[in-house]
């Protein structure tokens, strides 16, 4: 028999200890050779993506960014091979002149692997052909067609708050965080999924909590990729709720006069069965829910938070309203309140401060491009960080403070550019649902300033973390609520 010198154990170890060196080595040529070691950043992020995935895992690589960029500038690298842009140029040209593919990270909010979406397609030209047959849902025509289910369940809101006024004596202190997040779950369940889930009345529905469930399980297979290892996060349950609304609406269609998002999916199916399925169905069925029901409630939240804590900008907005609403009970309808100045430029510094999508938006280079002094090779993931853009005084003078006038006459002797505005992102890849989004914030904030006195609640500490979206970390935004008689 051989007499081997050295065990199996000490073989393993050592191979062990050659891969670790084999990284070790790879990590420090990657991180300070070639074109991106140029670009400034933490010395660590530059060896490993761990302390940027950890940020993200906690929520809080938005705000990290921000520090990152008033340290090291416009162009930031934040793992070996992801930069942060800020400055307007660049930004521009990540999301509009060059419309960079999206990132690979899109792929792991697929519920099915195989199954893209309009908001996880990569490939440009199946993208195009995805929002074409879309299109028709979003149309400005279309959406006037939604506003009554809109109106519909936002009088369930004023019923419920007069409710708890009644029953409070008047007054009511209320989570209108928690209230505006089931409003707008209700909204788009009706204007999508055929009814309500009545969320506002009886704080919950299986599908809501199995969608917000699966979306916080991608976020961590997104930020740990050897989760993937143990199969994707998606919820089979979840596929037969939906598979179960989608087949009654197709024994029941002939039916109803009904027309909402799931009849224009199943007519743009109807006619190319081959370009839109019942599994692409089934997709863009989970997107419109989640991206179009926890976006518009943060952003409803957000600005009311953001008037509340300005007394002046609040007063102001009140009177623009009861100058067009001569009686608190007058119909609220948008075509009266889309135009109103004041109104929307509440909306759109509040978006401008408190961006839903403050993670930027996420691209990857397919050859070389050039940011600011900086060459990026191909492959580099590109993030155009637009919430430091947003924060960012030489764009915006005085960033930091809530000035809706910015977007009227002006602030610091200049008007704010849309230009440098990119809630919605921009160019081929700006949110089909951007029109929608703002027609149902324009109600929900006009209802509730004309028809309730709402006043802060002191003391509270708001902590924001954004895992998909930007959130309350304690899932609660207290206010006052008195129902108004004039």
């Amino acid at each position: 028999m051989l007499n081997l010198p050295y065990s199996y154990t000490t073989l393993a170890l050592f191979a062990v200890g050659l891969e670790l060196l084999r990284r070790v080595l790879k990590a420090l040529i990657f991180g300070f050779t070639g074109p991106l070691s140029r670009v400034p950043g933490p010395l660590w992020n530059k060896l490993s993506p761990l302390p940027w995935r950890l940020a993200f895992l906690k929520g809080t690589a938005p705000f990290l960014a921000q520090d990152l960029h008033h340290q090291y500038g416009d162009v930031v690298r934040v793992t070996p091979n992801l930069v942060l842009v800020s400055d307007p140029v660049s930004v521009h040209r990540v999301l509009v002149e060059w419309d960079l593919h999206k990132s690979p990270l899109y792929e792991k909010y697929r519920q099915n692997p195989h199954v893209a979406t309009l908001f996880t397609e990569r490939d440009k030209a199946k993208y195009r052909i995805r929002r074409r047959l879309l299109s028709n849902g979003f149309s400005m025509s279309y959406l006037k067609a939604l506003e009554p289910l809109m109106h519909g369940c936002v009088q369930v809101l004023e019923d419920v708050l007069e409710d708890r006024c009644a029953a409070g004596g008047g007054t009511a202190t209320v989570n209108i965080y928690d209230l505006l997040s089931s409003l707008a779950s209700d909204i788009m369940a009706e204007c999508s999924f055929g009814g309500s889930f009545g969320l506002v009345r009886q704080g919950h529905h299986p599908l809501k909590t199995r969608i917000t469930n699966y979306m916080k399980k991608a976020a961590l297979y997104q930020t740990v990729p050897l989760l993937s290892l143990f199969g994707k996060p998606r919820d089979e349950q979840l596929d037969a709720i939906v598979q179960g609304i989608i087949d009654k609406r197709l024994h029941s269609q002939k039916e109803s006069e009904r027309r909402d998002l799931l009849d224009m999916l199943l007519e743009a199916s109807a006619e190319n069965p081959d370009k839109l399925s019942m599994e692409d169905i089934k997709a863009e069925m989970f997107v419109f829910l989640l991206a179009g029901s926890d976006t518009s409630a943060v952003t409803a939240t957000f600005c009311l938070m953001k008037l509340l804590e300005n007394p002046a900008a609040h007063q102001a907005l009140k009177r623009e309203l009861d100058e067009l609403l001569a009686s608190s009970s007058d119909p609220i309808v948008d075509e009266n309140t889309h135009n109103l100045p004041y109104l929307n430029a509440v909306i759109h510094e509040t978006l401008r401060m408190l961006p839903p999508a403050a993670g930027g938006f996420a691209r990857q280079a397919l050859e070389p491009v050039t940011v600011g002094d900086y060459v990026l090779p191909a492959g580099t993931l590109v993030t155009a960080d637009t919430t430091a853009l947003h924060r960012d005084s030489r764009v915006y003078p005085g960033a930091d403070k809530f000035i809706p006038e910015r977007w009227i006459s002006g602030h610091a002797g200049e008007k704010a550019a849309e230009k440098n505005w990119y809630p919605f992102s921009a160019g081929s890849r700006v949110c089909i649902g951007k029109h929608f989004a703002l027609k149902e914030v324009r109600l929900i904030l006009a209802v509730l300033l004309r028809r309730f006195d709402l006043t802060i609640v002191p003391d509270q500490k708001i902590q924001y973390r954004h895992h998909s979206v930007l959130y309350i970390a304690s899932g609660e935004y207290l206010v006052g609520v008195r129902k108004r008689v004039a």
